[in-house]
């Protein structure tokens, strides 16, 4: 079964699924996610690019030195 959606469809559904990310992504969080971000992202330096940023969950394990350069199809994505 094909559905055809438009590119103000597929925004639409998108943002609203936004609202609930952070909250949907809790149960891996709780499981070991968010340590393993905090981790990973620590050992940053330099120049970042970080691709389908969403939400920014990544974003605040990057050390303040790093230059962070954020892309999105939702160009209000990631805001800190």
């Amino acid at each position: 079964m094909s559905v055809d959606l438009t590119s103000r469809e597929i925004s639409r559904k998108y943002d609203r699924f936004a609202l609930w990310y952070d909250w949907v992504q809790g149960i891996p969080d709780l499981l070991g996610l968010s340590r393993l971000r905090r981790k990973l992202l620590k050992r940053a330096s330099g120049k970042i690019l970080e691709i389908a940023v969403g939400t920014g969950k990544n974003l605040r394990f990057y050390p303040s030195d790093c230059r962070k350069d954020r892309q999105d199809y939702d160009r209000s994505a990631g805001r800190e």
